[in-house]
């Protein structure tokens, strides 16, 4: 691949100047290998690449949680603006227990058909208290405040791999990649352990290793963490070498699996069976 500056600028362009209306409808054609910001998300989860998300579904189901959904919107407020928050998420002045059956039959009559994610009285709250801790701390505003793209939706093929794959970077800053985090650890110290137990460094190996097998840049990972718990601490963190070494022994011995024993076209089959396409 020509890794000219030319050349990777078209394959990474910055983030382009906010307009009325996005670069694409949600019903444009499928793109091809290339750095997208500025893709909306319904767009990069219709792609029919293969995700990190993807993989991990394959080996063990999972759906998202209300805490998930916590994380997803403080990533659409602090991302993306809020705008897109309430373009994404439907917010009412109620709280009710969603587990129940009179709890979720109250969540989808609120819902209707606005094909909005709920978010109640207090999952809000709790959103814009993790926003403005984010805001209240200088190293974040540091981070956050640098040129650069968000949400940056990269697809391309691994290196020694054929199978299309994709990845939605949260912030791309300068020589880094980052990743925000709202987590249930209190500081830095009780977040190291999550970085094996959940996979984050599965998820961070392959959002730089595929950045890199598109631009040629090995750029360091870091996460930008926010805690959920008093007193709400934000710290950043550099994933270290030998743990993104271990992440990139997961990921290639996950995709050569995958695509030794799972065909092509059920690969495709299943993505839009999930997406509703």
């Amino acid at each position: 691949m020509d890794r000219s500056p030319e050349t990777l600028a078209a394959l990474c362009p910055m983030a382009p100047e906010p307009a009325d209306t996005p670069p694409w409808p949600d019903d444009a054609p499928e793109v091809g290998a290339g750095c997208w910001d500025g893709m909306p998300e319904k767009v990069y989860r219709r792609h029919t690449a293969v995700s990190h998300s993807d993989i991990r579904h394959w080996l063990k189901p999972r759906k998202l949680g209300r805490a998930g959904i916590i994380g997803s919107a403080v990533h659409a407020l602090v991302l993306e603006g809020r705008a897109a928050l309430d373009a994404q998420f439907l917010s009412v002045d109620e709280d009710f227990d969603m587990r129940t059956t009179a709890g979720k039959e109250r969540g989808a009559e609120l819902l209707g058909d606005s094909g909005k994610v709920l978010l109640r009285r207090k999952e809000r709250a709790e959103v814009e208290l993790l926003f403005n801790e984010l805001g209240s701390s200088k190293g974040a505003r540091v981070i956050l405040g640098k040129p650069g793209g968000n949400e940056v939706s990269v697809v391309s093929a691994f290196d020694g791999f054929d199978q299309t794959y994709k990845a939605r970077i949260d912030m791309v800053r300068g020589t880094s990649l980052w990743d925000l985090k709202t987590t249930s650890c209190v500081n830095e110290d009780d977040w190291v352990d999550s970085e094996v137990k959940f996979g984050y460094i599965h998820q961070a190996e392959w959002y730089s290793s595929l950045y890199a097998a598109l631009t040629g840049e090995h750029l360091p990972f870091r996460f930008l963490c926010v805690s959920k718990q008093a007193p709400h601490n934000v710290w950043a963190r550099a994933v270290p070498n030998e743990l993104m070494a271990l992440g990139r022994k997961w990921r290639e011995d996950m995709l050569t699996l995958y695509e030794r024993y799972v065909p092509k076209e059920m690969r495709s089959g299943a993505k839009r069976k999930r997406s509703g396409v």
